[in-house]
């Protein structure tokens, strides 16, 4: 068993393999040899070539790392366990076998489900663990997450190779709908009978600052007259308010300074002199710098608040 390999790059570093459990595991392994080693559990049906090289090559920087395939997953013999126990009892025992005596373990998706797993049954093999896109055990709708993937880990993975039949994706959306169909008809046999089910909650965003001023719009039904003839009167109302600006007008300041000569003599020409320009012989006015400043701090923005003086 080589546990020597220094490789900086994830896509040629060897697939090793390591008896565990009596069955064949397929781990890989970089970085130094120093350091606590990092194991790393990958999510549903993915092998050890789904996973992100940026992640294993940069942890591998500063220290040792272990990636490891499921039983009867990529290249791991056996058949695949049917539970998270078994996952997490065939991980410990290949941990222990690799002569690692503690390890951070960082588990993604379904490697977290193991990772908590590992926690319990063998506190003393896990140092750290870091437990990323995933449940703890009960959470809700954790119960259905292999209904769900399990159409599409068919058909994007297979036990040896990564390549799929597009076909393969038309019959795993049917299946994946099918099991999705089967979910929402659980919800609603667990809904009481008769009930219906509870509207969305409607957002509070706040309202809007009472300084502004408000244009109100009021809408009519079409018709005031109910179906049975007589007239309608008004019982209350719905109001809601929207932010509305009232864009600005560009305008182009024309500055005309005439010029004044004596007829009677040549003394010269009288002119006004031009006036100062905030930015030498550019074109905006103040206002229009203004503007443009003012529109670009969003904290005097009416939706956030106004500005503190």
């Amino acid at each position: 068993m080589n546990t020597n390999t220094h490789n900086a790059d994830w896509k040629i570093t060897p697939t090793q393999h390591v008896e565990a459990a009596g069955t064949r595991f397929a781990y890989r392994r970089l970085g130094p040899d120093v350091g606590v080693p990092i194991v790393l559990f990958n999510h549903w049906g993915a092998n050890l070539d789904n996973f992100d090289p940026r992640i294993v090559e940069g942890l591998a920087s500063v220290r040792p790392v272990y990636a490891l395939d499921y039983r009867g997953v990529g290249n791991s013999g056996g058949t695949a366990p049917l539970s998270v126990a078994e996952m997490a009892a065939d991980t410990i025992a290949t941990i222990r076998v690799l002569g690692l005596k503690s390890a951070d373990v960082i588990g993604f998706s379904l490697g977290g489900f193991v990772a908590q797993q590992i926690l319990f049954d063998a506190p003393d093999v896990v140092r750290r663990a870091i437990l990323a896109g995933t449940g703890p055990a009960g959470g809700t709708g954790i119960e259905r997450v292999g209904r769900v993937s399990w159409p599409l880990k068919q058909a994007a993975f297979g036990r040896k190779s990564e390549n799929a039949d597009p076909q393969q994706f038309d019959l795993a959306l049917e299946d994946l709908e099918t099991a999705i169909a089967a979910i929402h008809a659980e919800d609603e046999a667990d809904s009481p009978s008769g009930k219906p089910h509870p509207k969305p909650r409607a957002a509070n965003r706040g309202a809007l600052p009472a300084y502004l001023p408000r244009i109100e719009e009021i809408i009519e039904p079409e018709s005031l007259i109910c179906a049975c003839g007589g007239g309608l009167h008004c019982i209350g109302e719905d109001a809601s308010e929207r932010l509305d600006v009232i864009p600005a007008q560009f305008r182009v300041i024309v500055t005309r300074r005439p010029k004044y000569a004596c007829r009677a003599c040549t003394d010269g020409v009288a002119q006004a002199p031009a006036p100062a320009r905030l930015i030498q012989a550019g074109l905006p006015t103040e206002a229009t710098i203004a503007h443009v400043l003012v529109s670009n701090t969003p904290i005097i923005c009416p939706c956030i608040g106004r500005p503190r003086s």
